[in-house]
């Protein structure tokens, strides 16, 4: 491990993840959703400029890169490892947007006489997993860089929920550290995951007297092992409360707005009517979101701190969401009726969600504004609070999505078209980005392989889901891959074209009207 990483693991590249968490718009709609208004002006229905946003610590760069895209405006990047900051520079570069990128740290940036000042600084997945020292420079950065009025957008790591599995976390990164001499991360990684299974099938007392740290190493089979090594292997992974993360945030004169994630608001789905009442007599809104943390065994945050917001009057947090356009991403007849909450799966009412989503699915799934669907017949009878909140849920479900202004819609398409045609022609080849740039949302949507290869083939002059499909196997034969069906690689071309040809099929009527209404094709 390199010297100027500080503790973090550089020796194995994580994988180009998206997270909508980060979009300049859907923060927007969180505070307002709060009754809270951004006071610069940079974000939402009310937009009156374009925002200066800064991503520390972003990865590959795709939430970066699509978001500069798709929600015009300045934006800046910075990551330490140069792999990650290549890459996005490639990006940005493909799209043209208005996006710097460094590989600078954060005491570097610090130092930089050309950074500007900000509307919004993102800070995903860096929080819990870096030293005091870097965390000092990260609050010393949102100081001196965020403007008055401005968000910051940061998730972290928080107890008490981690409490029952860091013991497991400490040993593992003990064992991968301390051992292993002339193996890569990975395989260091491996040996401590699987001295740790040993030991737990020898019944030691840490896992038969703490049942939730089972359940946690079975869930880590969902995830790669570059997830593992990134979560759990840097020398500083520390968890901490709500109350310390404020106390530390207000040094940069920030205080919680709101979470990020929309469904976090819905109590209901989320806490029993006890817990809400003990809640409900807390003032203290740090100690509020403390106890809320153990109301829920909350491990993880994801929050919206703010230097200055103010709160709305309802008249006006009403107007302003009856005005606010929303529209669907999901296919509508895939969409569920039950959503993951801290009480379980929490089932959707039939008679609200239903007509919504069928509302909402008109007209291939064009825009509509809370106020039109207020006048939808199946809509009519619902107060405005009902209506409001589950528009808040399928926005939250990542269902729906807030609609950009039309002015900022169209200055987006041209970077959201060069970008998707970059990922698209990328697709050709390996699958690594699964998402695409929508200008009409302003975020990005999950848009897989085959289906970008479609979208490629489309832009290429192909008419009929049998031509899309040739091209694509044309792609895919260059390359010596095969089409997995059910877990079964298909052998021979006709079982590859017969398939390509069925998702293409499917791709037709189910998402590309979408995709067309979202700008995406």
């Amino acid at each position: 491990m390199t010297s100027w990483s500080s503790g973090y693991v550089t020796d194995i590249d994580y994988f180009p993840g998206f997270y909508a968490e980060l979009s300049p718009e859907r923060c927007a709609f969180g505070l307002l959703s709060q009754g809270l208004a951004q006071c610069g002006r940079t974000l939402g229905p009310g937009r009156s400029a374009d925002p200066a946003y800064l991503e520390l610590g972003f990865g590959y760069g795709v939430s970066l890169a699509v978001h500069a895209a798709a929600c015009p405006g300045t934006y800046w990047g910075a990551d330490f490892n140069p792999a990650h900051a290549l890459y996005a520079r490639d990006l940005a570069e493909a799209s043209g947007a208005d996006m710097t990128v460094a590989d600078d740290s954060f005491e570097e940036l610090l130092a930089r006489p050309d950074l500007p000042q900000f509307d919004m600084i993102a800070v995903h997945g860096v929080w819990s997993w870096v030293s005091d020292s870097n965390r000092d420079a990260l609050i010393a950065l949102v100081r001196r860089h965020l403007k008055p009025g401005g968000v910051l957008n940061i998730s972290y790591n928080c107890e008490p929920g981690w409490a029952q599995i860091a013991p497991w976390q400490r040993l593992v990164s003990f064992m991968a550290h301390g051992g292993g001499r002339g193996q890569t991360i990975s395989e260091r990684a491996d040996a401590a995951v699987g001295f740790m299974n040993r030991l737990r099938e020898a019944g030691a007392a840490c896992f038969t007297g703490n049942p939730a740290l089972g359940d946690y190493v079975d869930g880590l089979d969902r995830h790669n092992a570059h997830y593992v090594i990134h979560e759990h292997l840097n020398r500083h992974w520390r968890p901490m409360l709500f109350a310390e993360t404020a106390k530390l945030l207000a040094e940069a004169k920030v205080g919680f707005a709101a979470s990020a994630r929309p469904l976090d608001y819905v109590s209901g789905i989320n806490l029993t009517a006890e817990m809400q009442e003990v809640l409900n007599g807390i003032s203290d809104p740090v100690v509020r979101q403390t106890v809320y943390d153990y109301c829920v065994n909350r491990r993880f945050r994801w929050d919206l701190f703010a230097r200055g917001v103010r709160r709305m009057p309802a008249t006006d947090q009403r107007e302003t969401l009856l005005a606010t356009r929303v529209a669907l991403a999901s296919t509508p007849s895939a969409i569920p009726m039950t959503v993951p909450a801290a009480l379980g799966e929490a089932e959707l009412r039939q008679d609200i969600y239903r007509p919504l989503i069928d509302a909402l699915a008109k007209d291939d799934c064009a825009p509509r504004s809370l106020a039109s669907l207020r006048d939808e017949p199946g809509l009519k009878s619902l107060e405005f609070g009902q209506l409001a909140e589950a528009v808040i849920i399928l926005v939250g479900a990542g269902h729906a999505h807030p609609v950009q202004q039309e002015a900022v819609i169209e200055r987006a398409r041209p970077a959201c078209a060069r970008l998707n045609s970059h990922l698209c022609a990328q697709a050709l080849s390996r699958e690594e980005v699964n998402v695409l740039a929508s200008p009409v949302i302003g975020t990005g949507v999950t848009v897989p392989r085959f289906h970008q290869m479609f979208l490629h083939a489309i832009a290429e002059g192909h008419k009929t889901p049998r031509d899309w499909a040739k091209s694509a196997w044309e792609a895919l034969s260059a390359c010596g891959q095969l089409v997995l069906k059910e877990n079964k690689t298909l052998e021979t071309p006709e079982e590859n074209l017969a398939e390509l040809e069925s998702i293409a099929k499917t791709f037709q009527s189910d998402r590309l009207p979408i995709l067309k209404t979202l700008g995406i094709a």
